[in-house]
């Protein structure tokens, strides 16, 4: 006997878009002690639009990061 199935769209309504994890190396609170002992939530996107994002949060992190 084969299992149930799902109605159609319910399995999407239950799907989550991962947000990504951004982790610094301790060095960094040094320069943006905003960041320390903070959990970044930021939108999934490009790597570009990740930094962008932490950025708004810690000003001047971007150049940092490039420099």
């Amino acid at each position: 006997m084969p299992g149930q199935q799902l109605p159609a769209g319910l399995l999407s309504a239950f799907w989550l878009v991962p947000m990504p994890k951004v982790e610094m190396t301790s060095h960094l609170y040094r320069f943006f002690p905003q960041l320390e002992n903070k959990q970044l939530t930021v939108p999934s996107g490009s790597v570009a639009e990740v930094l962008r994002a932490i950025n708004d949060q810690a000003p001047g992190f971007i150049d940092y990061i490039r420099g």
